[in-house]
């Protein structure tokens, strides 16, 4: 079994709190200053509630101090897989209809149309509403399935994306 230990002091020290499943929602604010992560899967934490904002992806190891990446933490989810493990199947309708891609190009691919639904096969994906990467984003893992994208949070379709291939480093 896998698990996160978040620490409110560095080095792992001080008050701490051991999770094995999703928390999409912290109950009191967190400050989180090291992790531990046992088992093999792969945790994500996000500085939003419900799985949004800012993410860092963490495997097995201790992280005695965190990156200016990791803000606040008020969300974590498990990922089932690797980040190298990346697949998506983008479908140009809402409700999977419409002509399909499945893509396992991490990054600079030229989509032929926006999308407008999409399932996650594998890995960790960002999603923009804009061409090249801008606007807002949402962040999708491994057995995600968005049946429209404008309910999402994206108020539109999907104009570019790119597989998150990036893991913090223990120290």
């Amino acid at each position: 079994m896998s698990r996160i230990i978040l620490y409110t002091g560095a080095n792992c020290t001080g008050s701490s709190t051991s999770f094995t499943r999703n928390i999409s929602a912290f109950t009191d604010h967190r400050t989180v200053m090291s992790i531990r992560v046992e088992g093999d899967a792969v945790w994500i934490l996000y500085s939003e509630e419900h799985y949004k904002g800012d993410i860092a992806v963490f495997k097995q190891g201790e992280y005695k101090s965190l990156s200016a990446n990791v803000k606040g933490v008020k969300s974590v989810r498990k990922l089932s897989g690797t980040l190298e493990d990346f697949s998506i199947t983008v479908c140009e309708d809402s409700y999977f209809e419409g002509e399909q891609h499945n893509i396992k190009i991490a990054e600079n691919l030229r989509l032929p149309y926006p999308i407008m639904s999409h399932q996650v096969n594998g890995g960790v994906w960002l999603l923009y509403d804009r061409p090249v990467y801008g606007g807002k984003h949402i962040v999708s893992v491994a057995e995600d399935s968005v049946t429209d994208e404008t309910n999402v949070g994206l108020g539109q379709t999907v104009n570019s994306l790119k597989a998150y291939l990036t893991y913090e480093t223990p120290n």
